[in-house]
């Protein structure tokens, strides 16, 4: 079956339907959908058109409202359609994954993903604020991914082996985020956060200020050194310097 979107006589999308589940996303508006197919009947709800050929339902047309931190500005511009995908999947759907996920691996997987997918500033911000909790569970000054997967306690009662794991993502990836908007991020988390993400927020400025390979293979990479003495950054080196003072204390 093809099925034809068009908004103002423009076309949208031609779709062709496949066995199976054939799902996508528009976003708010009038859209006109033209199915090259007979169809046998249809029922109107508030929200839910369905359409029926013989007994087997054909075509579910649903509203959904985006969750309200997801943005026009987000969403890159008017056209849902059009937004950057990573492995299928937007960046609001990869932020949604660290919120829930268990897994460490895809865990990692998420914090590529919005890497990848942040085009903006706000979206970098945005990037860090649902990355940061994590650090909060799984963080850590040990970092192992191999030989340590076994779930092993620590005297918190917390699985030794995740946190090994997740320390070989987040320094790392969080090279990405430095100099702006990582070290206003990191102040924050280093006043806000606890002693998980403190240790993991350590080694990642160690990493900055010693050059890691990520960042220096970076077009766009200014090394801590040259960060620090541009003017306009004094501000934020201060707080940075206030924050680490305030959570070594609370270590």
């Amino acid at each position: 079956m093809v099925v034809n979107i068009k908004r103002s006589d423009e076309f949208v999308k031609q779709w062709t339907l496949k066995t199976g589940s054939n799902r996508t996303t528009l976003r708010s508006g009038t859209y006109v959908v033209e199915l090259e197919t007979q169809v046998d009947g249809f029922e109107l709800t508030n929200n839910r058109v369905l359409l029926t050929r013989g007994s087997e339902e054909s075509i579910v047309i649903t509203q959904r409202d985006l969750p309200i931190h997801f943005t026009k500005e987000l969403a890159g511009g008017d056209n849902l359609l059009r937004q950057p995908m990573y492995q299928g999947k937007s960046f609001e759907t990869w932020a949604l994954t660290l919120q829930h996920e268990r897994d460490i691996d895809i865990i990692g997987e998420a914090m590529l993903a919005l890497i990848t997918l942040a085009q903006t500033d706000e979206q970098r911000r945005e990037a860090l604020k649902a990355i940061l909790p994590t650090a909060r569970e799984y963080g850590g000054f040990v970092a192992s991914g191999l030989g340590l997967r076994k779930i092993s306690e620590d005297y918190e009662g917390f699985p030794t082996a995740q946190s090994h794991v997740y320390m070989c993502y987040f320094p790392t990836f969080m090279q990405s985020f430095l100099p702006e908007p990582g070290i206003s991020a990191f102040s924050e988390e280093l006043l806000e956060g606890n002693a998980r993400s403190t240790m993991a927020i350590t080694w990642a400025l160690n990493d900055y200020v010693v050059g890691s390979t990520m960042g220096q293979v970076n077009s766009e990479f200014i090394g801590f050194e040259a960060w620090r003495k541009m003017p306009e950054n004094s501000a934020a080196l201060e707080k940075l310097y206030d924050a680490i003072v305030h959570a070594t204390q609370t270590l």
